[in-house]
């Protein structure tokens, strides 16, 4: 499928399943996968669309969250990376695609490399890694939640008992100080829609997991950027520190770099794109 034939908002048939899809830009193919899980991809257009002159952006909402359509009722990280592989496999994995990931989207990510052909990508960009362990994982989670006071922690832990999505972003929204370097000031963040539910689901499905070797399977050209005031911290993803990977450090970011300091973040990104 060439990039003309996908559509501007809609949804592409996969091996899988229909996926919605929201396509922005112009060049070669870059799938952008969302954090989460629970989340869907709107918060990241704003921040992203700066780079579609020189990439056609395919945005797209995993399995359970924001327009996606699937009926599954076992979601899993297992689904979502299938899904991923599905969509790259329709767009055609040899047509010079490219990803950017965020968050909990590297995770889905690096275990979709695996599963195509990681050596036919153009180029791969790592925003704000999720933790490679299950134990840096929740080392990662602890240090956000001693930065979020006990209140808002009653707050959001009554919100992520509901499924409306007006609730889940009023969530997200309370959280979101606590995302972001300390002291600094809270980006405009449009988030469509978080699913507690689905969180909760596809993380009971990686317990113990362990993504340490998937981050052999980076394509040649790859950029990590992170935050320096992330609660995860670089040693939680220190196996994508390798001598033919780029990385970046962002001072007075968190776990946003791309709202955070949006002007900078689109440079670091044009340059290595080139």
């Amino acid at each position: 499928m060439t990039t003309s034939a996908l559509p501007t908002e809609g949804y592409v048939e996969t091996n899988v399943g229909s996926v919605f899809v929201r396509t922005l830009g112009q060049g070669p193919p870059m799938i952008v996968v969302h954090g989460g899980p629970g989340l869907e991809h709107t918060y990241l257009v704003k921040w992203l669309s700066a780079l579609a002159d020189t990439r056609t952006l395919v945005f797209y909402d995993q399995e359970g969250s924001g327009r996606d359509s699937t009926s599954n009722p076992a979601l899993t990280a297992k689904s979502a990376v299938a899904q991923l592989s599905a969509l790259a496999s329709s767009i055609g994995w040899d047509s010079g695609i490219g990803f950017f990931a965020h968050s909990w989207g590297t995770f889905v990510l690096l275990k979709a490399l695996g599963l195509g052909d990681a050596h036919a990508v153009r180029e791969t960009v790592l925003c704000s890694p999720f933790a490679l362990t299950w134990d840096r994982f929740g080392a990662s989670g602890g240090r956000l939640m001693a930065r979020i006071p006990a209140d808002v922690t009653e707050q959001i832990e009554a919100l992520s008992k509901k499924t409306d999505d007006a609730s889940g972003v009023a969530l997200m929204q309370a959280a979101m100080p606590y995302y972001v370097a300390p002291g600094g000031s809270v980006p405009p963040m449009e988030f469509a829609s978080y699913r507690g539910n689905v969180n909760t689901q596809v993380f009971a499905s990686i317990e113990g997991f362990d993504c340490r070797d998937a981050a052999r399977c980076l394509p040649h050209r790859t950029l990590v950027i992170y935050g320096s005031d992330d609660f995860i911290l670089p040693e939680d993803t220190e196996e994508l520190q390798t001598d033919s990977v780029e990385i970046v450090t962002m001072d007075h970011c968190g776990h946003f770099p791309f709202a955070e300091q949006p002007q900078e973040f689109a440079d670091v990104i044009r340059r290595f794109l080139g």
